[in-house]
């Protein structure tokens, strides 16, 4: 964030060793040193291991990349950003309210081409970024808002109600049977959805999967993990593979069909992976959408160092896919040998200028 009170940079200083490692560390968000990468700021940045990637920060190797390429080979996401000459898609960032329904609108393939003049919504206004997705989900049924006229689109979405979307947006059938997850008892305004997406292989809950963590956030990456697999892009749901699972999904772009005699045991394995019990923290309970007040569902449960090398002050907007200029930031998505390279480097330049009696 600049030296001194933040007005300048200083280009010419020297850098300590302390200062170097400062950078280092936010620069790859080593143990959660960068404090973009909270919610609070999105700010795409090129990753490591991307030279054969879709996408400029999400190398091959990491979780969701698969899904993610689907979604965009399919049109259903066009990323978040356009940086370094190419396509970002900040698989690590959460996702909001309105790119959720915009990467839903896409996938059913919904007429946005003639949204109504007069707004549903308070806050999602004709004009502005997805007005005519939000549109067609309320017509869809699939939204309802959030309560008081207001659609709340720059409010994150939590894997509950990602599932009751999809769960509405593809008519599957509600759930008869008893609950899969211990935290969504067949009480909760949500428990159709997660059941049609356990029931299908799109996911098998998080920790060690006797819980789903429905107040848990989404981050883009697993957003494109339950489109892909809800969806079967490109065959890629095991369900329907083994031919169980229920009822495929009418608007799959690949037209595949699944049975009736339900998942082979063991293929719903590690489709979701674990979640962290900070990532499962409790969120205000919303009206719309089956997220009632009266809804029960059981929770889930770096500072600046004034040198000079602060939290920014700046946000990126982001393009694409609707998605708000809250949220996180993707960093360097490369294991620590490229950071501790770069810091090797950075430390030569600095013996060449300096006589480090330390070294």
């Amino acid at each position: 964030s600049g030296c001194g009170d933040g007005t300048n940079f200083c280009p010419g200083d020297e850098l300590t060793r302390g200062q170097a490692a400062a950078f280092v560390g936010r620069a790859f968000n080593l143990e959660n040193s960068n404090p973009c990468a909270a919610p609070g700021g999105c700010s795409p940045h090129a990753a490591f291991g991307t030279e054969d990637s879709q996408f400029v920060d999400y190398p091959t190797d990491k979780f969701g990349y698969d899904e993610a390429t689907l979604l965009f080979d399919e049109g259903i996401t066009q990323g978040c950003a356009e940086i370094d000459g190419g396509v970002a898609f900040c698989p690590d960032c959460p996702t909001h309210r309105r790119a959720m329904v915009m990467f839903l609108v896409r996938a059913l393939e919904l007429d946005t081409s003639n949204p109504p003049a007069t707004p549903t919504f308070d806050d999602v206004q004709p004009g502005t970024t997805g007005y005519a997705e939000v549109e067609a989900a309320y017509a869809a049924g699939i939204t309802s808002g959030c309560g008081n006229g207001k659609f709340c689109p720059d409010d994150l979405v939590t894997r509950a109600q990602v599932a009751t979307m999809i769960h509405r947006g593809l008519g599957w059938p509600d759930a008869s049977g008893s609950p899969t997850f211990a935290d969504v008892p067949d009480s909760s305004a949500h428990f159709d959805g997660v059941e049609a997406l356990a029931d299908r292989c799109v996911t098998s809950g998080c920790g060690d999967g006797t819980n789903f963590c429905p107040n848990g956030r989404v981050s883009r990456a697993h957003l494109a993990l339950f489109i892909a697999r809800a969806f079967n892009l490109d065959g890629i749901n095991p369900c329907a593979a083994s031919g169980g699972g229920g009822d495929a999904p009418s608007t799959a772009p690949d037209g595949s069909t699944n049975g009736d005699s339900g998942p082979d045991p063991g293929e719903c394995a590690d489709v979701d992976p674990d979640f962290a019990t900070g990532e499962c923290a409790d969120d205000d309970q919303w009206v719309g959408d089956g997220h009632g007040e009266d809804d029960d569902e059981t929770n889930d449960g770096a500072d600046d160092d004034g040198s000079g090398d602060g939290d920014g002050s700046g946000e990126s907007s982001l393009s694409g896919d609707g998605q708000s200029s809250s949220g996180c930031a993707t960093t360097a998505g490369g294991p620590a040998l490229p950071a501790l390279i770069f810091l090797a480097t950075l430390l030569v330049v600095m013996t060449r200028r300096r006589d480090l009696a330390d070294w």
